[in-house]
């Protein structure tokens, strides 16, 4: 999991592209956008979503991985 992870977060996009779950340019930078693409396209239930946000909060509780925030955004130190 945690090699996944990494590369989520070393690219995100070109993650999910392949993955299946490209997502348009314009969503590319909002989290929240992109989440909401993903569930409108049928390519991520609510269910799907809830379940990584569960597992998001409990890695963060144990200090396993970083405010995922610093990733997206003005924030990105990339």
């Amino acid at each position: 999991m945690f090699e996944q992870l990494g590369a989520f977060i070393k690219n995100p996009m070109g993650f999910l592209a392949a993955k299946k779950l490209g997502i348009p340019a314009q969503y590319a930078n909002d989290p929240n956008q992109a989440i909401n693409y993903l569930m409108n396209s049928g390519k991520l239930s609510q269910d799907q979503y809830g379940q990584a946000m569960q597992e998001l909060t409990n890695l963060q509780k144990n200090g396993q991985i970083p405010n995922p925030n610093m990733y997206f955004g003005p924030n990105n130190p990339r």
